[in-house]
């Protein structure tokens, strides 16, 4: 992708019994950006779908809106990140 925007995301992981949030109100990803993911679900022209690696997106259109996004252990790279209002939170 040339280009990736994030509205309303959030990261989350577990460390030492303790549930760390990252709030991520506007992130933007530029410049090759690479997602990979084990698993995602997706509303793609409002039609809900989920993708594993034995089943792919069957077609990338050149621009795509994908909302409701859900995704496990994914891994971003790009080569610019941008976030507006991040939010850290800790909860034991």
């Amino acid at each position: 992708m040339d280009e990736s925007e994030f509205t309303g995301a959030e990261q989350w992981y577990q460390r030492g019994g303790a549930t760390t949030t990252l709030g991520l109100p506007d992130m933007t990803m530029s410049g090759d950006v690479v997602l990979h993911v084990t698993h995602m679900k997706a509303r793609i022209l409002g039609i809900p779908l989920t993708f594993t690696p034995d089943f792919p997106p069957p077609l990338l259109l050149p621009s795509m809106v994908v909302t409701d996004l859900e995704v496990k252990r994914p891994l971003a790279e790009a080569d610019e990140v941008r976030i507006d209002g991040l939010d850290q939170r800790m909860e034991s």
